[in-house]
């Protein structure tokens, strides 16, 4: 699969975008942040922003026992 298919296929699920601009939003944040604030379990976040980071969709910061998760702005403007 090319880059680009996998860019538009990461951004393919409803959840997958809603992350992408609360990610946007906020700049960067942890799964259980984002979990708590999107009503879903961790695993299912930290799935959806697995597949993000694949894609190149977002930059990922290991902080300790934390992972941040941050837009790749040189793929998102």
């Amino acid at each position: 699969m090319t880059p680009l298919a996998d860019f538009f296929r990461a951004l393919g699920s409803e959840r997958r975008l809603t992350i992408w601009f609360r990610l946007h939003e906020s700049g960067s944040t942890c799964v259980l942040d984002l979990a708590h604030e999107l009503d879903i379990s961790e695993e299912a976040t930290s799935k959806h922003l697995k597949k993000m980071a694949r894609a190149g969709l977002i930059e990922q910061t290991r902080m300790g026992e934390y992972v941040l998760s941050q837009p790749n702005l040189s793929v998102s403007g």
